[in-house]
């Protein structure tokens, strides 16, 4: 049974900075057929005299358990069939209409989510049938329509994911009259005049001053001045180039605040910088709306990551997140680290369809569990009215460790938007994790304050050691670095974009970040340009985000990306490798390519000393893993970890044409004994 462990972590800690790894590998998994573990819907009618859902067993399903979510509180489940509780009918809802996600594998070990939708003495006309995503029942508007896999909706629902990609991608009225970098809108709610670009008369334009920490953060505003024990000064230029989108978008969106979501060891909703953003109806402790008190190991690391993304900005104290005026939804699920803390972070939490993205800075060094995926494609299928929530990921931060991003399948699936770290010279960090499914880089600083910059942030009122004399209170740290830090810088402007483009999809969203990205550190040999003129590399996926250019785009004609489809082709064939195999693939349909997945199952016992190679039919040639990753409790528990089939993916191939022949190299340069079983290609595009 294909279950997922996530009972013991160990962490790699770089000044506050981390990213959690947990092994869940307990035996060899069969490849996935992502078509088996894609959600799907099951309507039911009843009447108030028959209150049990019996659930037709399809492959020899098995469940596990119900999810928590929706109206879960309702349904108990006894081993063989699901019962709704006869009295919570007569007293909940008036119309009588409950759903619930249940957590499930088949006879082939894959595992999948079941929306079931339950109507009493209801005649929906269109809720009985096969449920096979054709909607949910009654007034639940979940926009589930469409197809299996093309993580669209479809049908009428004005969500702009359909077909034609028609995105309406309007701003909200925002201006900033006097020219400095506050919004109008913003200088209101503060009691400023918008009209005055220097209101107390000192030389300094509004919105470069007002948070005591300001001149610290580097990576927003590069002033050349040394912030931490290091003395090493920032380089102008070297930041995120934040100031001219202040002067529109700053989070606040018109008295309707973007909520952006921290998933971590929680979030001091206390803290004086802080307090003002937080969101705790959307907050979680563990499963259940409420306080995300801070806890575990790592207790502060929610909090440093919460004062990147959104810390506030002009209240006269501490320092300013990315998008200081956007709302933050706290989860401090890495304490627990249960399923259903989980599922409700990332999909079923109260008020979960309004939270636009969500911070994840932690990661596992190896998983073949695809639960992580499942509900991640589940909220890009239904959150956001069917536009998708953005889900941001670390990297990792085990570089010296010669581990590669791409051996875990939390973050190497479709639906992850991963961020690698960049220090204050605009090169990879030294930890930053590279591998072929990086999509994006940020600033995580330097891992030693003695070395370079840090990052400036939030920490747990009071208990502060680094941080600055005139930090009296303890409030604050310059001492945060990592891709756990870079991570929430992103999230942050994935918030400042989608209050300037509020109409994008969560698939939009990744493709203008590449579309805009900024190549940086143009003598790493990691860099390869693809045919549609994109460049990509394993250490900073397309390159630096890029903002203020991202915003540009989504403003200026872009159109959402249509419906998106797969091709799939398999290579079944027993094959004695030696120092190099090759392997081709036709494909005969002509796609626009957003990512491939090519999965292999080679029968070896040195799995860890081989390197794969995607190379597109235009000749760009990718790694999508490196020889090298050692085999320990911490990193790949097994020497045989491909066996039974291993995938790896990457966007690298982004805009280039799917039609001609792909081929997959692997390099057996140890000459171990190797035996390549399959592999299996699968291209998604439009």
């Amino acid at each position: 049974m294909k279950l997922i462990y996530l009972l013991s972590i160990m962490g790699m800690l770089f000044l506050g900075g981390c990213d959690m790894f947990t092994s869940t590998h307990s035996k060899k998994a069969p490849v996935t057929n992502l078509e088996e573990n894609t959600t799907f819907t099951k309507n039911v009618t009843l009447s108030e005299e028959n209150i049990f859902a019996p659930i037709e067993i399809k492959n020899g399903l098995e469940y596990i358990k119900i999810l928590q979510g929706l109206d879960s509180q309702y349904f108990t489940y006894d081993g063989v069939r699901v019962k709704l509780d006869k009295n919570a009918v007569a007293e909940s809802n008036s119309s009588n209409s409950y759903s619930v996600k249940i957590y499930g594998l088949n006879s082939n070990k894959s595992d999948f989510i079941m929306l079931l939708n339950v109507s009493v003495g209801i005649d929906n006309n269109g809720t009985s049938g096969s449920g096979d995503n054709n909607g949910t029942n009654g007034g639940n508007d979940n926009n589930n329509s469409g197809g299996v896999d093309n993580n669209s909706t479809n049908g009428n629902g004005d969500n702009n994911n359909t077909g034609g990609g028609d995105s309406n991608n309007t701003t909200p009225t925002t201006a900033d009259s006097d020219g400095d970098y506050i919004p109008d809108n913003i200088e209101q709610l503060l009691g400023m005049d918008s009209n005055n670009s220097d209101e107390n008369g000192n030389g300094i334009k509004d919105g470069l001053e007002g948070d005591q920490f300001f001149d610290k953060e580097w990576y927003i505003h590069a002033n050349g001045t040394p912030m931490n024990p290091s003395n090493i000064a920032s380089i102008e230029g070297n930041d995120l180039n934040l100031l001219k989108v202040y002067s529109k978008h700053m989070g606040y969106n018109n008295g309707n605040p973007i909520v952006l979501q921290i998933v971590d060891s929680g979030v001091d909703i206390n803290h004086e910088d802080l307090k003002a953003n937080i969101d705790l109806n959307r907050s979680l402790d563990g499963d259940k709306q409420g306080d995300p008190k801070p806890g575990g190991f790592y207790r502060p690391h929610g909090t440093m990551l919460a004062g990147i993304a959104a810390a506030r900005a002009f209240n006269g104290v501490g320092v300013r997140g990315v998008a200081p005026f956007a709302k933050i939804a706290g989860s401090n699920w890495l304490v627990s680290q249960s399923l259903d803390g989980l599922e409700a972070a990332w999909l079923s939490g109260n008020g979960a369809n309004e939270i636009a993205v969500t911070n994840n800075s932690w990661g596992v060094y190896y998983t073949i569990d695809t639960f992580y995926e499942d509900i991640m494609e589940e909220g890009e299928k239904t959150l956001r009215n069917g536009l998708g929530r953005v889900y941001v990921f670390a990297s990792g931060n085990a570089r010296e460790e010669n581990a590669d991003a791409n051996i875990q399948y939390v973050i190497n699936n479709r639906f992850a938007l991963v961020t690698a770290a960049l220090d204050h010279t605009g090169k990879v960090a030294e930890y930053s994790t590279p591998g072929a499914n990086v999509w994006i880089t940020a600033y995580g600083g330097d891992a030693d304050v003695k070395k370079g910059p840090t990052i400036a942030t939030t920490f747990i009122s009071g208990e502060a050691i680094e941080t600055w004399d005139e930090d009296s209170k303890k409030n604050y740290t310059y001492a945060m670095a990592g891709t756990s830090a870079a991570a929430p810088m992103v999230t942050g402007a994935v918030a400042l974009i989608l209050e300037a483009c509020p109409n994008l999809g969560w698939r939009d969203v990744k493709y203008i970040l590449a579309k805009s990205a900024i190549k940086v550190d143009n003598q790493n040999d990691s860099w390869v340009t693809n045919a549609a003129g994109l460049h990509f590399s394993r250490d900073y996926g397309f390159g630096l985000i890029n903002t203020e250019g991202a915003i540009k785009m989504c403003q200026n004609g872009y159109r959402n990306l249509p419906i998106q489809q797969h091709i799939e082709a398999t290579f079944t064939k027993d094959v004695n490798m030696t120092n190099k195999t090759n392997i081709s693939f036709t494909i005969p349909k002509n796609l626009k390519t957003e990512w491939v997945e090519t999965t292999v199952d080679i029968n070896t016992t040195a799995a860890s000393d081989i390197d794969i190679y995607l190379t597109s039919p235009s000749g760009a040639k990718v790694q999508l893993v490196k020889s090298g990753t050692k085999i320990d409790e911490y990193h790949i528990p097994n020497n045989d970890w491909m066996s039974g089939g291993f995938r790896f993916s990457t966007g690298a191939f982004l805009d280039e044409s799917s039609l001609g022949d792909w081929k997959v190299t692997i390099i057996n340069s140890k000459l171990k004994k190797a035996e390549l079983k399959s592999v299996e290609l699968k291209i998604y595009g439009y």
